[in-house]
């Protein structure tokens, strides 16, 4: 009789737990992600996820998509379960009986730990672009989606565009530049608490807002380039036009996500020297007015001043566990093209090794000077998912910190390590010398209000706004309002919504292989410097031409 080692038997014991908990860890939810208590959670194979805007209750379902690797993986540790069985088998039928089977019981233990490595293996190779965002924006729908398309995103910039007019009508240069950048800041302070991510657009999909109001503006977008994927826009304002080439960029870290995005921004402001020749509500022209008075918005006219930027990147934490947050990281140079000033956003970013004291008091925070030259002129500080504070007396920078903090209105993103739904208030000192210029203004909602939004995926009523209608106006048949994978889920319907994803983005892989040259965007066209321009010719509203993007194949 073959007395048994209990080495061996803790090996065997362990290596059974091993690949137990390798078939759960693939199986159920809430293993790779949990976000709030009753949002979304996802395994590898089971995904639950809220079943509706409005509502505490979860869908749970298996995605339509199972990741081969992580079938072959599932496989290889049903395997290794099975041989430790037979080895456990083998070693008690060598114990009990005067047959040796030891030997064999070895090797098929030998077997069991290859199937098990296997599996431990393939089973973090399942995490590809496609479900951690290699490629840009390129999410599956049973994964923390929302109901907007990316160009719909890129147009939540525009929430705060009234700094844009207010910037227009300044005195001074240093004014001018305080509202500019306090206006790039107000399009950072949506993304902090947005963990989900919008809809990838299909080659050719378009966008279109028109607001009203105080601070009127037209934004048109259209989806240029699939392969790199750029999306063009154009916003006229009441005092200024904007225009950008966004090309997102993802790369994986670990358990983190880097999103870069290339491309600049452009905005076109008028002075006040011609707009004291026109008032304020004759100022704002529509698109076709204005391509009637400039066929070629591209030149900049005498009265105009130019600036340009690029978006800072974005560093996404904890995409395969923990808390998933976001920060911004590096600078924004806002350049004015017409002159030697610049504006220059530092922003400051969360290290792992500082203490928490520190890390409190520099979470989302920035600092920043306004340059002509090396001289600097003026400069600001604030929390750029709440509020933008000019320093108006540069000796101030001198004096030690002080126990003032702001007390404006608004409300600040959700921080780090906190648990409660609730917008928490501004966490900013301020100097003697400190003067408000932008918050983020949610005042007008109730405490409930603030605390149901993780509901709708945070949004802000501007972004809730963006699939409604506009007015009687007629959109070409390429809008994303049109997608109805959107609207599925924004009903809630998830499964519909994922079939519809699926088929849409296999019928433009179709599409594709048909298409006998390159693809023309219909409303911006590429000037030498490889940059998409606007043409004026969406507003003629002649749609016959658009392609049916959304529609099934029979009816196209």
């Amino acid at each position: 009789m073959v007395t048994l080692d209990r080495l061996v038997l803790f090996s065997t014991a362990s290596f059974t737990i091993a690949a137990l908990l390798v078939l759960i860890s693939i199986s159920r939810p809430r293993w790779i992600l949990s976000i709030n208590e009753g949002e979304t959670s996802l395994g590898l194979i089971q995904i639950c996820i809220l079943s509706s805007l409005t509502s505490h209750d979860q869908q749970c379902f298996i995605a339509n998509h199972i990741r081969s690797v992580w079938i072959i993986s599932f496989g290889l540790a049903i395997g290794a379960i099975g041989l430790l069985i037979l080895t456990v088998l083998l070693f008690l039928a060598s114990q009990y009986r005067q047959t040796s089977t030891v030997e064999y019981g070895r090797l098929t233990g030998f077997v069991a730990m290859i199937f098990l490595c296997l599996s431990t293996i393939l089973f973090p190779m399942g995490f590809d672009s496609e479900i951690i965002g290699g490629s840009p924006f390129q999410l599956p729908t049973d994964y923390r989606i929302e109901p907007l398309s990316f160009l719909q995103r890129l147009a939540e910039c525009l929430e705060y565009s009234s700094l844009l007019d207010q910037a227009a009508l300044a005195n001074t240069s240093i004014e001018r530049f305080h509202l500019l950048t306090a206006f790039i800041v107000s399009t950072l302070s949506t993304h902090l608490e947005r963990m989900s991510k919008p809809f990838n657009p299909l080659l050719g999909e378009t966008y279109e807002l028109k607001m009203e109001g105080n601070a009127p503006f037209h934004y048109i977008a259209e989806q240029v380039s699939h392969h790199p994927p750029i999306s063009a826009l154009h916003v006229r304002g009441q005092y200024w036009t904007l225009s950008a080439n966004v090309e997102p960029k993802v790369k994986f870290h670990g358990t983190n996500v880097i999103a870069i995005s290339e491309g600049r921004w452009v905005l076109r402001i008028k002075k006040k020297t011609s707009l004291s020749r026109s008032s304020s509500q004759s100022s704002f022209q529509s698109c076709t007015e204005e391509e009637e008075h400039n066929n070629n918005d591209d030149k900049i006219e005498e009265e105009e001043e130019e600036y340009t930027w690029k978006s800072p990147t974005v560093l996404v934490h904890n995409v395969l566990f923990g808390r998933l947050w976001c920060e911004f990281q590096g600078q924004v140079d806002l350049k004015h093209t017409q002159s030697n000033r610049r504006s220059i956003i530092t922003i400051k970013s969360h290290s792992w090794f500082a203490s928490q004291s520190t890390k409190t008091a520099e979470m989302f925070k920035f600092t920043g000077f306004i340059y002509d030259g090396k001289n600097k002129l003026g400069a600001f500080h604030g929390n750029y998912g709440h509020c933008y504070y000019a320093i108006d007396n540069m000796n101030d920078l001198q004096l030690k910190p002080s126990t003032i903090r702001c007390s404006a209105g608004g409300h600040n993103c959700v921080h780090l390590n906190s648990n409660s739904l609730v917008s928490t208030s501004c966490d900013l000192i301020l100097l003697p010398s400190s003067r408000l210029i932008w918050y983020r203004d949610l005042s007008f909602m109730t405490d409930n209000e603030l605390a149901s939004r993780h509901q709708y995926y945070f949004f802000t009523p501007f972004a809730i706004r963006l699939n409604e209608q506009i007015g009687s106006l007629i959109l070409p048949p390429t809008d994303c309002r049109y997608r109805q994978d959107i609207q599925y889920l924004e009903k809630g319907d998830i499964d519909a919504a994922s079939t519809e994803k699926h088929r849409l983005e296999e019928q433009q892989r179709a599409d594709a292989r048909k298409r006998d040259q390159d693809f023309e965007a219909l409303w911006f066209i590429k000037d030498d410097n490889d940059e998409y321009i606007y043409t004026h010719k969406y507003e003629q509203r002649i749609f016959d031409h658009c392609p049916d993007l959304f529609s099934q194949p029979s009816h196209r």
